[in-house]
């Protein structure tokens, strides 16, 4: 029998004589070491896929299933054609197989014999005499590998590949960063990279929160465009791509390469957080003096204030950059964001009923978060507070998104800070924002 050779496993071939099985899985039956008696038989072969993705008897055992049968007449004399031991096709040689594939030969037909090959890995015989090896039963040791089949007077060689592809991920910058974890405020863009070190195209893949795995090809436009994750996705011919709930997300990320071995998977993690809301008030450049924030949304855009900063109820303050040369006192806002900024004095938000986020900003103050009763959890993330932080009141209890603070916290954002036995040793916290990026770096955070 010539079976057909699926590279991820072998097919099944058993024989039977006259309706009782043979033992044994083997592709030939010499029909010497039968010992049949005189008259004539009948020898049925019967190949089977059993392969996992199959789990229904019904089909595998018709659609998945083959049956040849032969007549045996012990009277008839069989004059064996002149065919030497040899090999006539195998698994193709001109690259490298995976280190968990199934490698073929497929050897001549002689009537008087059955040829036997011959396996070698790196040299050393292996115990494999018939014409598949699984590599998957093996132990590899990292690195490449050459294995050779050889019968008769014929051999073929391969590289076996078990070096794993590289896998990378950039992201576009983000509101701040510490290691993998990532936190945002809007759209973000990632773009998987890698390589390995045989020829020919690495397939990289992703997935979110455990979900399946996703071949990334680039964005849908264009091959050359990284991918888009929004809170609402975006829609490309009638179909929604990149769509990211708001809150925490685990990414898995890993490459499959030429060989078929797939890569270890890594992860990082990514929490994305509300945008602040549309301005309605801009301020830029430097202003002398107190600001009071009466109504509206006022955004301070890279600003410098020379003074203090009051918001009154149902008004909405966003920082952006720049910084605050006095304190900021908050009382029943609307929204309070505090974004990679920098606060020359104390810091007190009480009452907020939207949303209150203080992100990658450096208070120097004290800052005192109480009876905020948010829409989401209020979030200090990546920020260093030189003076302490008390929240206490605060519904739902605040977060820090998965990046933690440079800060003493007390009451409900007493967890809010690096791990404590690091900060007993003395080591610093450091989260990434954008005033740490180089400035040629800024539209990617390399890992």
């Amino acid at each position: 029998m010539e079976p057909l050779h699926p590279n991820s496993h072998s097919l099944t071939t058993t024989w039977s004589v006259d309706g009782v099985d043979l033992p044994g899985d083997r592709t030939a039956l010499d029909l010497r070491t039968l010992d049949l008696p005189p008259g004539t038989h009948t020898v049925k072969a019967t190949v089977v896929d059993p392969g996992e993705f199959v789990r229904d008897p019904a089909i595998r055992s018709g659609a998945l299933t083959a049956t040849r049968t032969w007549t045996v007449d012990t009277t008839v004399t069989t004059v064996p054609a002149e065919v030497g031991a040899g090999l006539l096709s195998s698994t193709p040689t001109g690259q490298a197989v995976g280190r968990d594939e199934v490698v073929y030969v497929e050897t001549t037909h002689p009537d008087d014999g059955v040829p036997a090959v011959t396996w070698t890995l790196d040299g050393k015989r292996l115990d494999d005499t018939d014409g598949d090896l699984d590599l998957g039963r093996l132990t590899l040791a990292p690195g490449n590998h050459t294995l050779t089949a050889s019968s008769g007077g014929d051999s073929r060689s391969w590289t076996v590949d078990n070096t794993p592809p590289a896998t990378g991920y950039e992201l576009s910058e983000p509101l701040v960063a510490s290691g993998d974890a990532h936190v945002y405020n809007g759209p973000f863009t990632m773009r998987l990279t890698g390589g390995d070190d045989q020829d020919g195209y690495v397939v990289h893949e992703s997935r979110v929160d455990g979900d399946g795995w996703f071949n990334y090809f680039g964005w849908p436009t264009s091959a050359d465009l990284p991918w888009t994750f929004s809170e609402s996705g975006t829609v490309i011919d009638s179909l929604t791509f990149g769509k990211l709930p708001r809150g925490r997300h685990t990414v898995e990320y890993r490459s499959i390469d030429p060989s078929g071995n797939h890569g270890t998977a890594r992860h990082f993690t990514v929490t994305t957080l509300a945008p602040p809301p549309a301005c309605t008030t801009t301020i830029t450049g430097t202003r002398n003096g107190t600001l009071a924030v009466r109504s509206g949304v006022t955004c301070l855009d890279d600003a410098r204030i020379n003074g203090g900063v009051t918001v009154g109820p149902g008004a909405s303050l966003v920082v952006n950059g720049g910084g605050v040369n006095g304190a900021i006192t908050s009382s029943a806002a609307a929204e309070v964001h505090l974004l990679r900024t920098e606060v020359n004095g104390a810091v007190v938000v009480s009452g907020t009923t939207r949303r209150l986020i203080v992100a990658g900003s450096e208070l120097r103050g004290a800052a005192v978060l109480t009876g905020n009763t948010t829409a989401d959890a209020p979030v200090v993330t990546g920020s260093r507070i030189r003076g302490a932080l008390s929240c206490s009141g605060n519904t739902p209890a605040p977060s820090d998104a998965g990046v933690a603070n440079q800060v003493t916290g007390s009451g409900q954002c007493a967890g809010l800070v690096a791990d404590p036995r690091a900060k007993a040793r003395g080591e610093s916290y450091e989260a990434v924002t954008s005033s740490d990026v180089p400035e040629k770096g800024r539209d990617s955070h390399h890992h």
